[in-house]
């Protein structure tokens, strides 16, 4: 078999987040965005003002199963280790790709936050962008705005497509004036987001849900043909 049949996947080892220190000294009392990609297997968060996410964590919560292990607490994330989860029930804030268990996802920014070192008291004092599935419900986002608005006291919130984003970024002249077909397959939901102009043609964009079932199912077929995956 040729090298031209291997495909090569490399498995990012997950480790526990670090808090930053450098809060205080560079970002308390700038209006330096703060940019969370809510993924549903994935959460990145960073500042607007870097290339890359400071944090990268998966998108779980694990809260403990008996009450004689509540003093452990709620555990977020990377933080989750594979020789303790028969104590814990593990959930993910995120069904069919959207937001549904809105406990869960504050537990998610409160760790987010914690991890960046924002330290002010009572809220956090930056602009938001967050990231959010296309075509999202408005009652989930109505619910995002209340719990970043009211639990966290964010000034601004700004909500996008990651897809998007990344279009923008990488071809902004194109995507600021011409067409293109953008392809996104994420953990719960895969997208087909047409471009008109510059901007989304919704109305005839495409949602599947579970999306790694695709994957599965793609990963098969290369099998099939006697490709290594």
């Amino acid at each position: 078999m040729g090298d031209d049949n291997l495909f090569t996947f490399s498995d990012q080892q997950a480790e526990p987040e670090k808090v930053a220190t450098d809060y205080a000294s560079r970002f308390r009392g700038t209006a330096t965005p703060l940019v969370i990609d809510n993924g549903s297997h994935q959460c990145r968060v960073g500042w607007g003002s870097e290339d890359d996410p400071r944090l990268m964590f998966h998108s779980l919560v694990a809260k403990p199963r008996a009450k004689k292990d509540e003093a452990d607490g709620v555990v977020v994330g990377n933080d989750i280790q594979s020789g303790t989860l028969a104590k814990y029930i593990i959930k993910s804030p995120h069904e069919g790709g959207v937001v549904t268990s809105w406990e869960s996802q504050e537990y998610l920014l409160d760790h987010a936050f914690s991890c960046m070192g924002i330290d002010t008291e009572g809220s956090v004092q930056h602009p938001v962008v967050m990231t959010e599935a296309f075509c999202n419900l408005n009652v989930c986002r109505a619910r995002m705005n209340e719990l970043l608005f009211e639990a966290y006291g964010a000034p601004f919130v700004a909500y996008g497509v990651d897809s998007l984003f990344s279009h923008y970024l990488n071809n902004r002249e194109a995507a600021l004036a011409g067409y293109g077909l953008i392809l996104s397959s994420g953990h719960h939901g895969s997208y087909v987001l047409p471009l008109i102009g510059g901007r989304v043609d919704a109305s005839n964009g495409l949602r599947w849900v579970h999306a790694r079932h695709f994957f599965l199912w793609l990963a098969t077929l290369f099998l099939m043909l006697g490709w290594v995956v």
